[in-house]
Protein backbone atom coordinates (compact mmCIF):
# COMPACT_ATOMS: atom_id res chain seq x y z
CA UNK A 1 0.00 0.00 0.00
CA UNK A 2 1.31 3.70 -1.18
CA UNK A 3 2.52 5.36 2.30
CA UNK A 4 0.56 8.25 1.68
CA UNK A 5 -2.72 6.23 2.28
CA UNK A 6 -2.15 5.32 5.78
CA UNK A 7 -0.83 9.06 6.60
CA UNK A 8 -4.45 10.09 7.63
CA UNK A 9 -5.06 8.08 10.85
CA UNK A 10 -8.55 9.36 10.85
CA UNK A 11 -8.68 7.12 6.94
CA UNK A 12 -7.45 4.55 8.06
CA UNK A 13 -10.04 2.04 7.75
CA UNK A 14 -9.80 -0.93 5.01
CA UNK A 15 -12.88 0.31 3.11
CA UNK A 16 -11.29 4.02 2.69
CA UNK A 17 -7.86 2.26 1.97
CA UNK A 18 -9.23 0.49 -1.22
CA UNK A 19 -10.97 3.66 -2.26
CA UNK A 20 -7.58 5.30 -2.40
CA UNK A 21 -5.70 2.28 -4.04
CA UNK A 22 -8.88 2.46 -6.66
CA UNK A 23 -8.46 5.86 -7.02
CA UNK A 24 -4.75 5.60 -7.65
CA UNK A 25 -4.83 2.40 -10.11
CA UNK A 26 -8.19 3.81 -11.97
CA UNK A 27 -7.77 7.45 -11.89
CA UNK A 28 -4.03 7.87 -12.10
CA UNK A 29 -4.05 9.69 -8.86
CA UNK A 30 -0.70 9.92 -6.96
CA UNK A 31 -1.40 9.31 -3.71
CA UNK A 32 2.33 10.69 -2.64
CA UNK A 33 1.37 13.60 -4.01
CA UNK A 34 -0.72 15.44 -1.63
CA UNK A 35 1.32 18.78 -1.09
CA UNK A 36 0.47 21.51 -3.58
CA UNK A 37 3.17 24.00 -5.25
CA UNK A 38 1.45 27.11 -3.54
CA UNK A 39 -0.62 28.01 -0.98
CA UNK A 40 -3.72 27.00 -0.40
CA UNK A 41 -6.43 28.28 1.77
CA UNK A 42 -10.29 28.24 2.44
CA UNK A 43 -12.47 31.86 3.32
CA UNK A 44 -14.21 30.11 6.50
CA UNK A 45 -10.15 28.89 7.39
CA UNK A 46 -11.36 25.29 7.88
CA UNK A 47 -8.27 22.53 7.46
CA UNK A 48 -7.65 21.18 4.10
CA UNK A 49 -5.75 17.52 4.03
CA UNK A 50 -3.82 17.16 0.33
CA UNK A 51 -4.09 13.37 -0.20
CA UNK A 52 -3.57 12.98 -3.53
CA UNK A 53 -1.94 14.68 -6.77
CA UNK A 54 -3.47 14.62 -10.44
CA UNK A 55 -3.48 17.50 -12.44
CA UNK A 56 -3.09 19.81 -9.87
CA UNK A 57 -3.95 18.46 -5.86
CA UNK A 58 -6.64 17.13 -4.23
CA UNK A 59 -7.68 17.92 -0.51
CA UNK A 60 -10.02 16.84 2.02
CA UNK A 61 -12.02 20.14 3.76
CA UNK A 62 -12.33 20.50 7.10
CA UNK A 63 -12.44 18.44 9.66
CA UNK A 64 -13.55 14.45 9.65
CA UNK A 65 -13.04 11.32 7.80
CA UNK A 66 -13.31 10.55 4.16
CA UNK A 67 -17.13 11.87 3.94
CA UNK A 68 -15.74 15.66 3.90
CA UNK A 69 -16.25 18.08 0.95
CA UNK A 70 -13.21 17.62 -2.00
CA UNK A 71 -11.82 20.36 -3.27
CA UNK A 72 -9.03 20.31 -6.34
CA UNK A 73 -6.62 23.14 -6.36
CA UNK A 74 -5.04 23.28 -10.09
CA UNK A 75 -1.02 24.36 -10.55
CA UNK A 76 -2.58 27.04 -12.07
CA UNK A 77 -4.42 28.81 -9.29
CA UNK A 78 -7.81 27.78 -9.84
CA UNK A 79 -9.79 25.65 -7.70
CA UNK A 80 -13.18 24.33 -7.72
CA UNK A 81 -14.99 21.97 -5.12
CA UNK A 82 -15.59 18.27 -7.16
CA UNK A 83 -17.45 16.08 -4.68
CA UNK A 84 -18.95 15.74 -1.10
CA UNK A 85 -17.03 13.06 -0.07
CA UNK A 86 -14.50 9.82 -1.19
CA UNK A 87 -17.37 8.17 -2.37
CA UNK A 88 -18.67 10.50 -4.65
CA UNK A 89 -14.92 11.03 -6.32
CA UNK A 90 -15.05 7.35 -7.42
CA UNK A 91 -18.51 7.44 -8.77
CA UNK A 92 -17.37 10.68 -10.80
CA UNK A 93 -14.47 8.70 -11.85
CA UNK A 94 -16.28 5.21 -13.09
CA UNK A 95 -18.72 6.81 -14.79
CA UNK A 96 -15.86 9.15 -16.81
CA UNK A 97 -14.16 5.43 -17.32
Amino acid sequence: MNSRATQFPHLSNSLTRKKLLFLAWAGDFHLDRGEHVGEVHLASRAALDGFAGRRGTYFFCGEGGEGRSILHAASDGGAALVATGLSEVLRLLLVAL
